[in-house]
């Protein structure tokens, strides 16, 4: 919560899993790294700053639609391109803005603008020369990151598409609400049958070294780690309790380190590790 003491932006050492800084940003949102590490994006409902990693802001950016009396809106999704020259922002007011990040300067690019639906999560393809968008309502669609312009709508997908995450080999993995599954996909062949997950919405789809996909979301208190191109996968589960903790609630977002450990968060532990055998609780705020 915003009027909470430690709400804003937390950064941990991996290796020691102590708090090395904290901002009070009010920043609750979407978060992203750029690719060199030296430069933080993170959200609210509205502005996004761009930050170094000791705080310092160096732009707000604005330009999507607050939230009224009839709706709800917010930056739901962050994403740099690859080679960190460009930041995509994505909100429930049904656009993905795009920032141009290079040579010490932002400055705005295209608007993508959803045709219907709402879209829920982004991530850069094809070696950054695309942006493929989970549209909840209407499937999955493909733009073009330098032109901003609709390269496709793969339709053929199920349209209640809350996730999504680059697979390599210009595909990407789906995260399907509607019957809690996961679908493989390409902007130019049509979408395989798909696989059963065991998370209620498998909204939030990270993607690991060696091609796995980890899938979190629908107030689960699991996991699911699937290897590429979703030949197998095993289910984590969170203990029920740690002493001086208590219960963690339910996990969230997930992102893989390079050494593959996985970084998951949850309501009540804060970020936790998985190693490959157990969980551990980072320092908590």
């Amino acid at each position: 919560m915003s009027e909470s003491r430690t709400a804003g932006t937390t950064i941990w050492d991996t290796a020691s899993g102590e708090i090395v800084t904290r901002f009070d940003d009010s920043m609750t949102g979407a978060i992203a790294w750029h690719p060199q590490d030296d430069l933080i994006a993170t959200a609210s409902e509205l502005a996004i700053h761009l930050a170094r990693p000791d705080g310092e802001v160096l732009w707000t950016l604005g330009g999507h639609v607050p939230s009224d009396s009839l709706r709800s809106r917010i930056v739901r999704d962050l994403a740099f391109s690859p080679d960190g020259d460009q930041l995509a922002s994505l909100s429930t007011d049904g656009t993905v803005r795009l920032w141009t990040v290079a040579a010490g300067t932002c400055s705005t690019a295209q608007v993508l603008r959803i045709s219907s639906g709402t879209p829920m999560a982004l991530t850069y393809m094809q070696g950054g020369a695309q942006i493929a968008v989970a549209v909840q309502g209407r499937g999955t669609e493909v733009w073009d990151a330098r032109t901003g312009e609709r390269v496709a709508t793969l339709e053929d997908c199920s349209q209640d598409a809350v996730g999504i995450a680059a697979s390599g080999r210009g595909r990407v993995i789906v995260g399907i609400a509607e019957e809690a599954r996961l679908q493989s996909a390409s902007p130019d062949s049509e979408c395989e049958p798909g696989v059963e997950s065991g998370i209620p919405v498998p909204e939030f789809l990270a993607a690991g070294p060696g091609g796995r996909i980890a899938v979190s979301g629908g107030e689960s208190g699991r996991v699911e780690l699937w290897g590429a191109g979703l030949a197998n996968h095993e289910r984590v589960d969170l203990p029920e309790s740690i002493p001086d903790l208590g219960v963690p609630g339910e996990l969230g977002r997930t992102t893989w380190g390079p050494d593959g450990t996985l970084f998951a968060v949850t309501r009540w532990w804060g970020v936790i590790v998985w190693d490959g055998q157990e969980w551990s609780p980072l320092e908590m705020p």
